[in-house]
């Protein structure tokens, strides 16, 4: 490098030769010969070091010995500096060409000529430092002023190695959100019908502008989100109050009698119904009553309750220890009577036959005829007389009856059950 420097250095400054296509060492800017002209670095000039004389000629030889000594080594280090300059800077061309499309290179210069070029264009009259010069690129680089932009090699990128680079596929649009139609249908009022996203019934009732009311009411929560098509009925709630006047039946106290004919009613007391005022709460759903409940309840009129016998009959057990129905009972007054011959009925007065009134026991009834003390069996109505009267009877007895004796007595009346039989 000292003896290149030697060839090269002409009136005490430095000067570079042209550089062929193939080089790769930038050209050296020095001073010109009127910035040479006074003191540089605290260095005498060859002007300043000019004298006459012997002292000055041996003053001149010094003076060039050491320029030529500082020379040299301004020389090394421009020469390394440029050195590391060119490389940085072919580096940094190569691989901008390798991120290029190949077509955009055809067109451009070689990676080194480039990158020589472009720094030769860049320097000043004083070579610049390797510092100085990777914070300009690193400036241009982040303030977008290259020469040319740099389109992305996505086969670089993908490591295909194409030079062609492929067509980017198109971004498809974001799909349209899903909508929905929904009616709100409603009790008094015609519906609304709109179409929405997929919100909650919450805030399609704000959508609609519709403000639920305290007698509105809706199967579905408003939190729920509407996700197809629906309709959402809105029934309207009213609740009123109701009086009614209601009936209350009378009561019937029975009394089941065997004194009377079996299936007879003798009415005691007729009942009559009574009567109450009902007030409900009546809940009507679009006009209809769905239900009703009990608020109040007042009575008007109490009932008068009905009383009255029936006959019910019964079953009896003979002194023969045959089983009787019997229709009804009563109790009468007996006498007795043996006069033989024919009855009223035209049969002849036997152990079976007895006397009566007609009026009150007609003829012909069959009735059976005891007391706790006598028991004269079945006996039928078949004769009457002018002392008998009322329901009062005459048993015929014959001589025979062991019964006669103690119940024949002249003006005596015993009174006897008679039960009319089935």
């Amino acid at each position: 490098i000292q003896g290149s420097m030697e060839r090269h250095i002409h009136d005490g400054r430095i000067t570079g030769e042209k550089h062929s296509g193939a080089s790769t060492a930038a050209p050296v800017r020095t001073r010109t010969p009127e910035q040479n002209r006074g003191v540089t670095n605290g260095l005498p000039t060859r002007r300043a070091n000019l004298g006459s004389g012997t002292g000055a000629v041996s003053g001149t030889v010094k003076g060039k010995g050491r320029q030529t000594f500082i020379a040299l080594i301004i020389a090394a280090v421009c020469v390394i500096v440029m050195m590391s300059v060119v490389v940085f800077a072919v580096n940094r061309v190569y691989q901008q060409d390798t991120d290029r499309p190949a077509d955009f290179m055809d067109t451009e210069p070689t990676g080194e000529l480039s990158g020589i070029n472009d720094i030769a264009d860049a320097e000043t009259n004083e070579p610049e430092s390797t510092d100085t010069i990777m914070a300009k690129e690193t400036d241009e680089e982040s303030s977008g002023e290259s020469a040319e932009p740099q389109p992305v090699d996505t086969d670089t990128e993908t490591g295909t190695g194409d030079a062609e680079s492929e067509p980017q596929p198109e971004e498809t649009a974001a799909p349209e959100p899903v909508r929905f139609t929904v009616t709100l249908q409603f009790y008094n009022r015609d519906p609304i019908t709109v179409t929405t996203e997929s919100i909650t019934v919450g805030e399609l009732l704000d959508v609609v502008g519709y403000e639920m009311k305290d007698s509105d009411r809706m199967y579905i929560d408003t939190e729920s989100y509407i996700t197809e098509d629906t309709t959402i009925n809105v029934d309207t709630v009213e609740y009123k109050s109701v009086t009614e006047t209601v009936e209350i039946p009378y009561e019937s106290v029975v009394n089941e009698l065997q004194t009377i004919p079996r299936g007879q009613k003798n009415v005691q007391q007729y009942g009559e119904n009574g009567s109450k005022t009902r007030t409900y709460t009546v809940e009507c759903v679009n006009g209809q009553e769905i239900s009703r409940t009990l608020s109040d309840e007042t009575v008007t009129k109490y009932p008068v309750s009905e009383i009255y016998d029936i006959g019910v009959g019964g079953v009896l057990t003979g002194a023969d220890g045959n089983t009787y129905s019997y229709s009804y009972y009563r109790v009468v007054p007996a006498t007795y009577y043996d006069i033989e011959g024919i009855t009223w009925a035209g049969t002849y007065a036997s152990e079976n036959t007895i006397a009566t009134d007609f009026d009150f026991i007609p003829l012909g009834t069959r009735v059976y005829v005891k007391n706790d003390s006598f028991d004269f069996g079945v006996r039928t109505v078949e004769d009457t007389g002018t002392m008998v009267n009322d329901y009062e009877i005459d048993i015929w007895l014959s001589d025979s009856n062991p019964q006669k004796a103690a119940f024949a007595q002249i003006g005596y009346h015993n009174n006897m059950v008679i039960y009319y039989l089935d």
